[in-house]
């Protein structure tokens, strides 16, 4: 099977613009929306931002079920997707999958061990050493 060849300044799967395509211009509205940003989030300092919070929190309370469902989403985040009791066992199988094997396991144990006994052996000449010799000398004069 031959791929097509992308036309010019197009992505060959999906047919949308490329990077430096003289047509895909980018958004017009960027600078402007950056700048409206940028003035927006001048006034929003933590003082005020805790204000809103409390407000928000408090209309939430009072059983406001807009202010509550905002507040929930801004300190919760968005609930997690359903599971689905079918796709468990599939699931499941994959993630035992992505693990690695016990063998490679304990070889990379093994490795760390002896990369750690290394440093550790390395930090020791450089320091326990030279204050033992301090000592000899110290014993000598």
């Amino acid at each position: 099977m031959k791929e097509e060849a992308p036309t010019e300044g197009r992505d060959a799967s999906s047919g949308r613009f490329t990077a430096r395509n003289r047509f895909g211009r980018g958004n017009p509205f960027a600078r402007k929306m950056a700048s409206l940003r940028k003035a927006f989030l001048s006034v929003a300092t933590e003082e005020r931002m805790r204000a809103l919070g409390e407000k928000l929190y408090a209309a939430a309370v009072e059983g406001d079920l807009t202010a509550t469902k905002l507040f929930l989403l801004v300190t919760l985040g968005r609930p997690a997707a359903a599971v689905n009791p079918d796709a468990l066992d599939k699931e499941e199988w994959q993630q035992a999958q992505e693990w690695p094997h016990m063998a490679d396991v304990y070889a990379m144990f093994g490795k760390v061990m002896f990369a750690d006994a290394l440093s550790r052996r390395q930090v020791m000449d450089n320091t326990v050493l030279p204050l033992a010799q301090t000592g000899e000398r110290e014993r000598n004069a």
